[in-house]
């Protein structure tokens, strides 16, 4: 069977045969300008949108799919933590999820998970401390080595600082042996380390406080080999009491963001340390969130993450009235300037227990932020969606609740927010207040279709059954209702048109145009 191709919604030609010979009178046409005629694939109604198959056929363009207002949680509950020491990373290069916490007798623990079809599937759990842990412990992926380190305080020598690399391999993980940082300096004992990769310069940062000397941050850079770890002498990188602290490296800039709140004022304090050759230099002090030097408005639980999109670390934090902001920053050389915040409310105007970290992702696909809000007075959590156009924050409507179980919200306590962009999947790992680790593989977006980037075509017209030849409006008008005139349209997974760009496979820019509205029921088609 050829394809046939008609001209002015009146007449068809046989494909590969001279436009002479004309065929149809265009009665069912229900739009003026250029069709083509196919063999049907299924049933196809009048008016509906159109695909065409691998084989020529055509088909409706069909399918289904979910939003984040409609996620869905698999769980998976691991061995137990104790003391808010739970932290968690991806690891790009193996596709897995590293999950380290300190257990029963201050043991340090590491399970790999491996994600499939929305589930969670953990190794045996791997020793990376044999005790002494502190819960004050945190860990972060190298890409260039392509391992895990994680650094952590061992009170069984004094409370010095000391950092391990693991190699991923399957569902286990192998460590090298444990290297000293803290120079023989005592580190604070709770929320006290914090960890980025430097891509720049190849290095793992560590900032931490100290456990004397006012609690002041310190700072040293670790080169990684095999499964090992060497270290700077440590610097001074802030010269007041710090508490809250977050670390993100901005890839544009080539500096690491620290964002805390200074003992003193409460105030939201930003800087950049630069790193070359291991040397670090710490930027001055900038304040954000409406912040001054002797003014704050809290940023606890802060974490930041850097957005490749538009090349800025974003911060969030909760504030006084237990409402969330969420920040970028501008950098230029190691001064750090803050944009506009977006305050985001809490959703059950629950109270805060403590000043927990808040889960914070970027989904690189969708081109989204994705927060963790727990309810605070009841069981759960909601995930909010949050775009960002390099300037300007919106909030989605909406949010995603979650509603098994209690997280823990003491002081401190990590919600590890992670997204694994090989499945596409949003990864919680969630200390409970059972004191369970609970690991939950969120899908907030699905979607089964027939429709791709290149393969709509235009419009049906007419009726037709499996097998039947079918004539397809692929140019000029089609005649239809509820158009909004003057704007362009799109399809979607399950066929439908609107004014609101659907992003096939929930990927940013991947928009599929039906046309342009003339009035509220004319589209000028633009088919494929």
């Amino acid at each position: 069977m050829g394809i046939e191709i008609s001209a002015d919604g009146v007449s068809t030609f046989t494909h590969g045969i001279t436009a002479s010979e004309f065929t149809g009178d265009g009665s069912l046409l229900t739009g003026t300008g250029t069709s083509f005629n196919a063999t049907a694939s299924g049933s196809i109604a009048t008016g509906e949108t159109i695909v065409v198959n691998s084989d020529g056929t055509v088909s409706a363009c069909s399918g289904s799919f979910q939003t984040a207002d409609t996620g869905t949680e698999s769980l998976t509950t691991n061995q137990q933590y104790q003391s808010r020491s739970v932290r968690a990373v991806y690891d790009e290069n193996a596709q897995r999820v590293v999950v380290a916490h300190m257990g029963s007798g201050s043991v340090g623990y590491v399970q790999v998970g491996s994600i499939s079809s929305g589930v969670v599937t953990f190794g045996t759990p791997v020793t990376f401390s044999s005790g002494g842990l502190r819960s004050n412990l945190d860990m972060i992926y190298d890409p260039d080595t392509q391992q895990v380190v994680i650094a952590f305080c061992d009170f069984n020598s004094s409370n010095k600082g000391y950092a391990v690399v693991g190699a991923v391999s399957g569902l286990s993980i192998t460590f090298g042996t444990a290297v000293e940082w803290s120079n023989g300096v005592s580190v604070t004992e709770t929320d006290g380390i914090k960890l980025c990769y430097d891509k720049s310069d190849d290095k793992v940062i560590i900032v931490w406080k100290q456990s004397s000397n006012s609690q002041y941050c310190m700072a040293c850079a670790g080169t990684v080999g095999t499964t090992s770890i060497s270290f700077t002498t440590p610097v001074s990188v802030e010269g007041l009491p710090v508490y809250n602290m977050s670390l993100s490296f901005d890839e544009t800039a080539n500096v690491t963001i620290m964002t805390f709140q200074d003992f003193a004022t409460g105030g939201n304090t930003v800087k950049a340390l630069s790193c070359s050759s291991g040397t670090i230099t710490a930027g001055s002090n900038a304040y954000w969130n409406d912040a001054t030097s002797t003014d704050g408005d809290d940023c606890e639980g802060a974490t930041s993450v850097y957005d490749p999109d538009n090349g800025k670390v974003v911060c969030v934090s909760r504030n006084q009235n237990n409402n969330y902001a969420i920040t970028a920053f501008d950098v230029s050389g190691t001064t750090v300037t803050a944009g506009a915040a977006l305050v985001i409310p809490q959703i059950d105007g629950g109270s805060t227990t403590g000043e927990n970290t808040i889960g914070l992702a970027y989904d690189t696909i969708a081109n989204k932020f994705l927060i963790l809000q727990p309810l605070y007075d009841t069981t759960g959590y909601n995930v909010r969606e949050v775009t960002f156009d390099g300037s300007t924050f919106t909030l989605n409507a909406g949010s995603t609740t979650f509603t098994s179980g209690q997280l823990e919200q003491s002081t401190g306590t990590p919600h590890n927010l992670i997204h694994d962009p090989n499945e596409d999947e949003l990864v919680a790992v969630l200390p409970m207040n059972n004191l369970d680790i609970d690991t939950r593989c969120l899908t907030l977006f699905s979607e089964s279709t027939n429709l791709t980037l290149n393969n709509f075509v235009g419009f049906s017209n007419g009726t037709y059954s499996d097998g039947q030849t079918a004539s397809v409006l692929s140019g000029g008008v089609f005649t239809t209702t509820g158009l909004t005139g003057g704007e362009i349209h799109y399809v979607d997974a399950a066929g439908a048109m609107s004014n609101t760009p659907y992003k096939l496979g929930n990927v940013a820019g991947a928009f599929v145009s039906s046309g342009l509205a003339l009035s509220s029921t004319e589209l000028l088609v633009k088919g494929n």
